[in-house]
């Protein structure tokens, strides 16, 4: 294989490994909830119900992480999408160009729920574990897509989705890009060669002096 092959390959593998660190949160999150569930029950709970449920939430996670394998061939398959990001995309992420807006790094996954909170219909002064669970729920639904380096999160939106607009509110607007101007020095009106009129008493007629100064002012808007 050569060098950008094994990139792609190492990336690859990366994507699946970073899916896999959130469905295993989300899935231990949904166990504990369970496990609570019957610990508060006003009634004992029989083992098959207890079965029951178990077996619903590994099923929901099965099902998230098939979700996940299916928007990666999806996203690598796109080649004509312009993406909107709101930050530069650091060159250690550019192998990962493919998932969507870069809308910058955080803190914590928990700075980013309490940003996209409104998604899933959430107010705010949730406690942090509340907040750190709505950005798992928006990365298993493919409404966005997080990736921890160098000790902060880096998020991208999926375009079109409110996840990622609420992301991007988050950043001031770019200024548009005015065209620069090139200022081009006319050359000098030579005395010499400047013609004579007909009429011998006629003035010879003198140049203008062209500065920079002026031809600015000119081209100005």
């Amino acid at each position: 294989m050569t060098g950008p092959d094994l990139i792609r390959m190492a990336a690859h593998h990366a994507e699946i490994d970073r899916d896999e660190v959130v469905l295993a949160a989300a899935l231990c999150h949904d166990l504990r909830q369970v496990a609570d569930s019957i610990q508060h029950a006003r009634r004992r709970v029989s083992i098959e119900d207890l079965w029951l449920r178990v077996l619903d939430v590994v099923a929901a996670s099965r099902a998230a992480c098939g979700a996940l394998s299916s928007v990666r061939v999806m996203t690598r398959g796109e080649r004509s999408v312009v993406y909107d990001d709101s930050a530069p995309l650091p060159e250690a992420l550019h192998v990962f160009r493919h998932r969507g807006n870069y809308r910058g790094a955080y803190a914590s996954m928990a700075e980013i729920g309490n940003i996209v909170r409104s998604v899933l219909g959430l107010v705010c002064g949730l406690p942090p574990e509340s907040r750190i669970n709505i950005t798992r729920a928006l990365h298993l639904r493919g409404d966005l897509w997080t990736y921890v380096h160098e000790k902060v999160v880096h998020v991208f939106g999926r375009p079109g989705s409110a996840a990622d607009r609420l992301l991007a509110s988050e950043w001031p607007p770019r200024p548009a890009e005015r065209p620069s101007l090139t200022l081009v020095a006319l050359p000098p009106v030579d005395v010499a060669d400047a013609p004579r009129r007909s009429e011998p008493d006629a003035p010879i007629p003198r140049p203008r002096s062209i500065s920079l100064v002026q031809t600015e002012r000119e081209v100005s808007p």
